[in-house]
Formats: structure tokens, sequence, C-alpha cells
């Protein structure tokens, strides 16, 4: 990060220490831009990494599904963020979409090679002795579920991820999920008259 520099994003809701904080890493030749939006800076870290996660995930259907089970995972996660006082231009800005096509483009990610592993069939439990650590968001992302959950929030996407990720649900299963339609959209029997 120091030899090629990197663009950071602070959140603090002091801006004192922010400013400092800035400053020292400026000095080091990092760009730094500066948000209060703490919750968000949160809940979009998480996000990327759970989204990066989807994609790797559902890699194996291609691209277009890989991109989706990302793209829904990260909407999902950026409605609660909201709900909980984030703000959108977090999740639209460096801390969100940049960092999630950071972590999807990066060969050697944990979400990726996590998501990977899940794709191949791979026990979740087994996945950090074999990346060497715990996949941060393999841990994280039933939690999130359970939030979101927990605030009335429909997450399908994120839900499909934790049953995954929990070894309730299977790859294929996973992918299937990502491609189709809403419950509230799929088609119902029609009742005889």
């Amino acid at each position: 990060m120091l030899e090629h520099s990197a663009s950071i994003v602070l959140a603090s809701l002091d801006p004192v220490f922010a400013r400092q904080l800035a400053d020292v890493l400026r000095a080091a030749r990092l760009d730094v831009s500066s948000t209060t939006d703490v919750t968000g800076m949160e809940l979009a870290g998480c996000a990327n990494h759970a989204a990066a996660l989807a994609a790797a995930a559902a890699a194996v259907a291609g691209p277009n599904v890989a991109g989706a089970a990302a793209g829904k995972v990260f909407a999902e996660i950026d409605a609660l963020a909201q709900l909980r006082g984030g703000r959108s231009e977090t999740f639209a800005g460096l801390a969100g979409a940049g960092d999630l096509v950071a972590n999807v483009v990066a060969a050697g990610s944990d979400e990726r090679r996590a998501g990977e592993l899940l794709a191949q069939g791979v026990a979740p439990d087994q996945i950090g002795s074999l990346i060497g650590h715990d996949a941060e968001a393999v841990e994280y992302v039933p939690l999130l579920a359970s939030v979101a959950r927990d605030a009335h929030l429909d997450t399908p996407a994120l839900d499909g991820l934790a049953a995954l990720v929990q070894g309730r649900i299977d790859s294929e299963r996973w992918t299937a999920s990502v491609i189709g339609p809403p419950a509230s959209q799929r088609a119902r029997p029609l009742r005889a008259a």
C-alpha cells in the first residue's frame, strides 16, 4: 500500500482526530478522504466483503450471475445501513463500490478464495483452515442476515448467502436463488373456480 499508494476513507465523529489522522496518512503519501458516516463505513466494509464472497460463490454459473449475486447482497446491506442511519453516498463511493471492485478482482482476497471453496462444496467450517485464517465475511454474513431480519428487511440474497456459509444449502441452490425471481414474484398455482 505504501509502495504503490492507496486511497483511504477515514470515518470519525471527532473532526479534530479525523484531521490529525488524515494528516499523518497523507504524509505517508496516501489519498485520504473523511466522513462522519461511521455506520455507513462499517456496513459498507461488511457489504463489499459479503458481496465479493457472493460473487465468487456464484461465479461457477457465469459472470452475470456472479454480478447479480454481488449486486443483490450489496444492495440489501445498503438498505440495512440506511435504516440504521448510514448514507447512500458512502456505499456509492470509495468505501463501498470502490472497495467492492478491489475485493472482487483481487485474486488473493480472502472472500474470493472462500467463495470459490464454497462453490466447490467445501464445508464452511473448513474454509479457515484451508486459507490459513478465518475469512471475515464467512463469519459475519449470518449475523448481518439476522440483523436485517430483526429489522424486518426483505433480504433474500443475504439470507441465501447466510444459508450457504452455514452449510444449510449447497452452492447450486444458492446460485439458483440468485437468478430466480423474488418470492413475491414467483408464479403461484391457480385455484380452480
